[in-house]
């Protein structure tokens, strides 16, 4: 499996004030460690998956074929709420960035 997560650059730091750039810096950081975190839920809900599929049997090789897809979709729509809830616990982490401070002029 090969991921590729998408970071912002900055189009031109060099015109950022000392500010406005060390509030980039800890944005570009604090994004990529959100993304990275989905890449790690994103494999442990493979892994959990494979781990099971692995031990599934049937008496026939279609029958475990709808088994696997099943357990597939199933495990699809679960790793989906972890990715969200996660996303419901770092929200807050988000809007309290000082970039977001800088933006609005607070």
């Amino acid at each position: 499996v090969r991921f590729v997560i998408t970071i912002p650059r900055a189009r031109n730091a060099g015109a950022m004030s000392r500010a406005t750039l060390s509030a980039w810096n800890n944005f570009v950081a604090f994004a990529t460690r959100h993304e990275n975190q989905h890449k790690s839920i994103y494999l442990q809900c493979a892994g959990e998956f494979v781990a099971k599929a692995m031990r599934m049997t049937a008496p026939s090789c279609f029958a475990l074929s709808a088994n696997i897809r099943s357990q597939f979709d199933a495990a699809k729509r679960a790793c989906e709420k972890r990715q969200l809830a996660f996303d419901r616990r770092d929200y807050g982490r988000v809007v309290g960035l000082s970039l977001f401070a800088v933006a609005s002029g607070r």
